[in-house]
């Protein structure tokens, strides 16, 4: 929303000049102008994995992936 309102005070065109993304997909994204492109991140997925690793870590058990995969969709709206 700062980059967005900035970039308006400062005359640079977005998209057309500026490209913005965020992350989160907040509720306000969809209604700023131009609408935010945005990054939809699954907290309570996330939030899971980590619990995971941290059990298994605390239990003593060996996990054979030290990382995890998560879909984060792209919400393409107006600013990118």
């Amino acid at each position: 929303m700062g980059v967005l309102t900035e970039a308006r005070m400062r005359g640079i065109a977005v998209p057309q000049q500026l490209s913005v993304v965020g992350s989160g997909d907040l509720d306000f994204a969809a209604t700023l102008e131009p609408s935010l492109t945005t990054v939809r991140i699954d907290g309570d997925l996330l939030g899971r994995a980590a619990a995971d690793f941290i059990i298994d870590r605390l239990e003593g058990r060996p996990r054979a992936e030290k990382s995890v995969k998560l879909r984060l969709p792209i919400i393409q709206r107006n600013s990118a």
